[in-house]
């Protein structure tokens, strides 16, 4: 049986491989930004859904200021 490494040509492991010390600042920080947007749309999402699914189940268990909040 092959090694897996033996499957892939060495371009395409080339264009994976990402060393933060030899790429230039411009694409460590478009990297980093990137990287920060999707931690804080990831974060933001989670929040706002968790917060929303506790309204409606203490609204259906008939909490009068919860039901009031999801119109």
């Amino acid at each position: 049986m092959a090694a897996s490494g033996k499957l892939k040509s060495k371009r395409t492991m080339q264009n994976l491989d990402y060393d933060p010390t030899r790429a230039s600042a411009r694409r460590n920080t478009v990297v980093f930004a990137a990287f920060a947007c999707l931690l804080a749309a990831t974060g933001w999402y989670s929040l706002t859904t968790t917060l929303t699914e506790m309204t409606e189940r203490d609204c259906a268990m008939g909490v009068q200021k919860a039901c009031n909040a999801l119109r």
